[in-house]
């Protein structure tokens, strides 16, 4: 553990919230 790990956790948060933004578009888009 070391310099990487604020790179890795943003990687992380990333991958993380990028499928949950596009679930609430989908349903966004399923609403209308």
């Amino acid at each position: 553990m070391g310099k990487l790990d604020g790179k890795n956790e943003e990687e992380m948060t990333v991958a993380l919230a990028s499928p949950i933004l596009i679930g609430k578009e989908l349903v966004a888009i399923y609403q209308i």
